[in-house]
């Protein structure tokens, strides 16, 4: 018995039409004897969003924008009720019990943000908590959509499962996994379900828990990075991740009109790839399954047929070219730092990069000229004020300062990664 992964993300679930389809593409694509199914689910997507109107009310009440928000929660009631309404598979009394589910939530919710507006402002908790509802909602309608079906899938609450280790009791600071303490949450949960014998998950996406039990998440584009971190987990085969899109692309087809979607790429390309604005995967999404040497698939949910891209070890690849993809990423602002001085002075480098860090200015890109006498820093254009301000004078008033060097900030768009 084995495991394998498989994560449908907001547009795969976004109405019944949707949930239909994905229904079909695991009944039958995706079951096999001695396979163990871990299925993994955004909250619904489609426009609006289901997590974006959720953060939108707490933001709106904030605001003190009452109707706002009472709009808003009414929109995703209506949007999950009309998803219900056209499940005809479901029985009438197991659609009642998961509205009612909803209702029950969506009134915790209300609670939530009648303290959100005494106190006119929102905690990161409370945005973490009722964010993370709309995952919920749509896995426990795919399990009832599965069971009804006559297959034994269980709902899999990732709160109860996975933990996340925390700075300090913020919520909005954790990010490191807990392994040891998610393991062992896990193991306890397939025991309770029949450990031995043949399992079958469907599990709350981009939720999580702190270490002391406080309701988090993983962040925007959260879900991809749950299905890595269930997979590594379950020590699964495999991990897929479904999406409205044929796989990783060469290129941008809005730029590149013959973009086409590569059959392999190794982890590290992955990692460029999305880094430098390919749309299909956060890197850290692929950390999990890098530690645990587990092959990525990216497929398309409205074309279960294609091969889409599978996503591995270099030393598995068996493609020939050496290009995997070309890549741009826009609003890069590049500083150039330069001055005679700079000839053969150790540690430039080192000082320009810790001067942005001081600031908490990441670096995307560095060079450095062969004559030493520049280095250019590539950052997002968003920064490029902040970077070009002059430091805070040291509080020592006594001590002799450097003569401050010459920064020429350019802003650049789109820059080239190939």
């Amino acid at each position: 018995m084995w495991w394998c992964v498989h994560k449908f993300g907001g547009t795969s679930v976004a109405s019944a039409e949707c949930l239909l389809n994905v229904k079909a593409i695991i009944e039958d694509n995706l079951m096999a004897p001695n396979l163990s199914l871990a299925i993994v689910v955004s909250a619904m997507g489609g426009k609006p969003k289901v997590t974006d109107m959720l953060l939108d009310s707490v933001s709106a009440t904030a605001s003190r924008d009452d109707a706002k928000a009472g709009e808003l929660l009414e929109a995703v009631r209506r949007k999950h009720v009309e998803a219900l309404e056209g499940l005809a598979l479901l029985p009438e009394s197991v659609r009642e019990g998961i509205g009612r589910q909803i209702d029950k939530d969506l009134e915790d919710i209300r609670n939530l943000l009648r303290a959100v507006g005494v106190m006119r402002s929102a905690t990161p908790q409370i945005a973490e908590l009722v964010s993370g509802f709309g995952e919920t909602w749509s896995a426990r309608i795919l399990t009832a959509l599965l069971v009804a079906a006559g297959h034994e899938f269980a709902y899999v609450d990732a709160r109860d499962v996975l933990c996340l280790e925390c700075e300090n009791a913020r919520s909005d600071r954790c990010g490191a996994v807990a392994w040891e303490d998610s393991q062992s949450k896990l193991d306890a949960l397939l025991a309770r379900l029949g450990g031995g014998g043949r399992a079958q998950l469907v599990i709350t996406g981009y939720i999580a828990s702190t270490t002391d039990g406080a309701p988090t998440t993983l962040k925007r584009d959260g879900s991809d990075y749950s299905a890595s971190i269930f997979g590594k987990l379950l020590k699964a085969a495999e991990v897929h991740i479904w999406t409205d899109v044929d796989g990783v692309l060469s290129a941008d087809p809005r730029r590149v009109p013959e973009a086409f979607s590569l059959e392999e790429v190794t982890y590290e390309e992955a990692m460029e790839l999305a880094y430098f604005g390919a749309k299909v995967l956060h890197p850290k999404t692929m950390t999990p399954a890098v530690e645990a040497s587990i092959p990525l698939y990216i497929r398309n949910t409205f074309n279960p047929s294609g091969r889409g891209t599978r996503i591995g070890s270099s030393k598995d690849l068996a493609r020939k070219s050496q290009m995997a993809g070309f890549t741009t990423v826009d609003n890069v602002a590049v500083i150039n730092v330069c001055g005679t001085g700079m000839l053969g002075v150790p540690g430039v480098v080192f000082t320009a990069a810790g001067a942005l860090r001081s600031a908490e200015i990441s670096v995307r890109l560095l060079a450095q000229a062969s004559s030493e006498m520049s280095i250019a820093l590539a950052i997002d254009a968003k920064r490029a004020d902040d970077a070009s301000r002059p430091p805070e004078p040291p509080k020592q008033a006594d001590e002799p300062r450097d003569e401050p060097r010459r920064t020429v900030v350019f802003r650049e768009e789109p820059a080239v990664a190939p």
